[in-house]
Order: C-alpha cells, then sequence, then structure tokens
C-alpha cells in the first residue's frame, strides 16, 4: 500500500483522536492526572508560535528554473534524485494548510521561490506573485500567522550562473527581488525572513562529515559550470570550503539589503534571518565550543543586532530558532501517547519552558533582530 505525507499525517490525527478515547480509562486517568500534577503550571508563552514550515523547492515541486533544479539533473551530483512533483505544493497548498490548521497550530513558515517570480533576470511573474498572495490570504483565513521567507537556499539558475553569492553584485540583485516582492506580498505576512541558514555549510564543517561528500560537491558543481558554460556555478547551500571566507560577507551584506528593501515597503515588519543552530554543550577543558560559536554564529548574530523590532519579538524568533528539539520531543511524545502513554503536550510544554528560559540568558536587551531556526 503506497502511503504519501498527507495521507499519513491525517491518519496520525485520527489515530491521536482514537487514543484519546481510549485513554479515558481509570489507569489511564490515574497515569495522566499524576502527569498532570507534576507538571503543573506548565503552559507556552503568551503569543507563542507553534507552527510547521517548509521550503519551497523542496515541496512544490517542478521548481525548473532554479539552481537546485539544474544541479539535480547533471552528472555527477549529490542528489540521490532530481525533486520532480516533490509534494505537489504548488498546487496542493490549501490541503497543506488545512492539516496545519487540523494538528492544532497556529503558525506557517515557508518560503517564495525567488526562481519562480524572477527566473530570468529582471524578468518578474505577476502570475507567481498572485500565487504567493493567495497562500499568505489562505494562512489568514485559517487563523494561521505566515512567516514568510524570501530565501530558503535555492536561487535562479541565472543568478548562481553569474557566480550566485561569490558575485560582489549579489546584494544589490537580491535586494530588487525583495522590494518587488515585498510590494505584492508584505501587507498581509506577520513575520519575514531574508535568508535560510546561510551558516549551514560552516555548520557542517563541524559534522564530521566524509570527505567523499565534499569531493561529490566539488564535482558537481564542476559539472553545473561545464553545462552551463560558466565562469563559475555557486549555490547557496552547496559551497566549496575555500569560497566560504569570500561568500560570508556577501551574504551578510545581502541579508543587510533584503532587509532594508523589505522594511522600505512595509518598515513595522518584523525582519530577521534563520540561521542553523545546534544545542552545544561544552565538554571537559579542551571543549571547542567558543571556536564553533565563533566561526557558524557569531557574525550573523552581530548582523541581527541594532534593528528597531522589539526585544520581545526576538525572544518569539528565538524560541522558533530551538524549535528543532522540540518538534522532535512533540514528535516523541507523539507515539508515546499513541502507545498509550502521558500526554503529549507535557514534554513540548516542558521543553518549551526550558528553551524559554535559555532565551532570557542569550538575549540581552538591546539585540533586536530576529534569528529564526
Amino acid at each position: 500500500m503506497s502511503l504519501d505525507r498527507r495521507t499519513f499525517l491525517a491518519s496520525s490525527m485520527a489515530l491521536a483522536a482514537t487514543t484519546s478515547v481510549a485513554a479515558k480509562t481509570k489507569a489511564a486517568t490515574t497515569k495522566v492526572a499524576k502527569t498532570e500534577a507534576a507538571t503543573s503550571g506548565s503552559s507556552f508563552p503568551s503569543g507563542f508560535l507553534w507552527g510547521a514550515a517548509t521550503a519551497g523547492h523542496q515541496v512544490e515541486g517542478n521548481n525548473t528554473a532554479s539552481d537546485t533544479w539544474f544541479a539535480e539533473n547533471v552528472r555527477p551530483t549529490v542528489f540521490a534524485e532530481p525533486s520532480g512533483d516533490a509534494c505537489n505544493s504548488l498546487v496542493l497548498w490549501p490541503e497543506d494548510l488545512d492539516l496545519v490548521r487540523s494538528l492544532g497550530l497556529n503558525t506557517y513558515r515557508f518560503s517564495i521561490e525567488w526562481a519562480r517570480i524572477e527566473p530570468e533576470q529582471g524578468l518578474f511573474s505577476r502570475a507567481m506573485l498572485d500565487h504567493y498572495a493567495r497562500m499568505i490570504d489562505g494562512c489568514r483565513e485559517r487563523g494561521l500567522t505566515p512567516i514568510v521567507t524570501f530565501n530558503h537556499f535555492t536561487c535562479p539558475r541565472w543568478f548562481a550562473i553569474a557566480g550566485g553569492w561569490l558575485n560582489p553584485k549579489a546584494p544589490d540583485l537580491f535586494a530588487r527581488y525583495c522590494e518587488r516582492a515585498a510590494r505584492h506580498l508584505v501587507a498581509r505576512i506577520g513575520y519575514a525572513t531574508t535568508l535560510n541558514e546561510p551558516n549551514l555549510v560552516w555548520l557542517l564543517k563541524w559534522f564530521g562529515l566524509p570527505q567523499q561528500v565534499w569531493d561529490a560537491q566539488r564535482a558537481m558543481l564542476e559539472a553545473a559550470k561545464r553545462a552551463t558554460g560558466s565562469d563559475v556555478f555557486s549555490m547557496g547551500n552547496a559551497t566549496n570550503f575555500e569560497d566560504l571566507g569570500r561568500q560570508l560577507p556577501i551574504l551578510l551584506a545581502a541579508h543587510k539589503a533584503g532587509r532594508n528593501a523589505i522594511k522600505s515597503v512595509r518598515p513595522e515588519l518584523p525582519v530577521g534571518c534563520s540561521l542553523a543552530m545546534s544545542d552545544d554543550q561544552a565538554v571537559g577543558k579542551n571543549s571547542r565550543l567558543e571556536a564553533k560559536r565563533a566561526e557558524c554564529y557569531v557574525a550573523w548574530l552581530e548582523a541581527a543586532k541594532g534593528d528597531e523590532v522589539e526585544t520581545g519579538a526576538r525572544r518569539l524568533a528565538l524560541t522558533c530558532g530551538l524549535a528543532l528539539e522540540l518538534a522532535l520531543a512533540v514528535e516523541q511524545a507523539s507515539w508515546s501517547a499513541a502507545r498509550g502513554d502521558a500526554h503529549p503536550a507535557h514534554a513540548a510544554q516542558r521543553l518549551a519552558r526550558r528553551r524559554v528560559d535559555l532565551i532570557d540568558e542569550r538575549s540581552p536587551a538591546g539585540d533586536a533582530d530576529e534569528v529564526h531556526g
């Protein structure tokens, strides 16, 4: 039997409801009561945004004008298979929003695809801007706060051929796109992020991936360069180590230029950047924690300072920035609930409280920009 993601989620919700009814036995009630007593007073902070997030290229399908679609189809490639139709969310987005709402979430973060909006340099698609406007309205109609990412890794193919984020002109090209998209879209969105995880490759350096992974990436970029007849083919989430130092200041400038472009249309809109962050713990006197932070995070956290967004918004966004662990805890707790264990919300609430405490420690007054994860 074939089971797609949407059917799985719908079935999971039905299973959760069935489990909830079955749990109304004397033994289960006693167990839940004990758990509730142990977590008395636990709740999410006021205004907490608990949502789902997607990346356009990964779910929409047929993003044929993008650099990543091209890289998926050259040989050799690091991609196991082309994205193809993906989840067909370009068509099925209303069902996806219904699923988000049915899960009891109040927020949906999604990206608008630069390669769809500006498939060729300077040519903007009104039809695709209208499509994303309908998605934003769809969120509002379902009581969901739309958080819109202006670039989630993938870029237009023409941008990669021109050097991508190694091109000194990239910040201006990105700002032009952001301003054009913002004029059409930002009136009804809740929050905006310029770039998704621009520090990801730096973080991956610390994960101990085998050298053959990086060699395969290099071979793919070389193949894409040959196939396009360009001097360089550069992608946001596939960068050779020797190019990272040259890429970083351009990405930082692009974030600033994109943020300013979006705010030129709607100055009060909270705009930030989504960072890839892991929960690092120092171990032993020779811990490399500070070295990792310096390499992976500091430049971006410095770039996030000084904006006019209120500290409360930053706290909320940083809460989202640590949401991977929360999501994993919720998933694990949900499976426990399906087995008849404690209520799935309790573990999530405990972890949320812990993370808010951490955010209070990590967010000095004056650091105003948002950093999502």
